[in-house]
């Protein structure tokens, strides 16, 4: 049985920047929610979901350099550019 961070293929980094994201919103949004005043720049309601996506890149780097898993790294980035389209044209 194959690991995903050794397949190379686009559904993988669909399921890796997916899961990466919606881990790192809920890991902000409980900081967030510890924090008993909300700075400025975090203020505006995108910036949550714009923060999430961060990791991404990171990981998108890292299969598409370090790993040379170019299918895998366009899933991760197919995922973000449609996040980051969606958090700017829905909210």
């Amino acid at each position: 049985m194959k690991n995903i961070f050794t397949l190379n293929h686009i559904f993988a980094g669909i399921i890796a920047g997916v899961v990466l994201a919606v881990v790192t919103f809920l890991i902000g949004q409980w900081v967030f929610g510890l924090l008993s005043s909300t700075p400025y720049w975090l203020s505006n309601p995108k910036a949550p979901y714009i923060i999430a996506f961060i990791p991404n890149l990171i990981l998108f780097r890292v299969f598409m350099v370090n790993k040379k898993m170019d299918k895998t790294g366009k899933g991760i980035l197919l995922v973000t550019f449609l996040g980051i389209l969606a958090v700017f044209f829905f909210i």
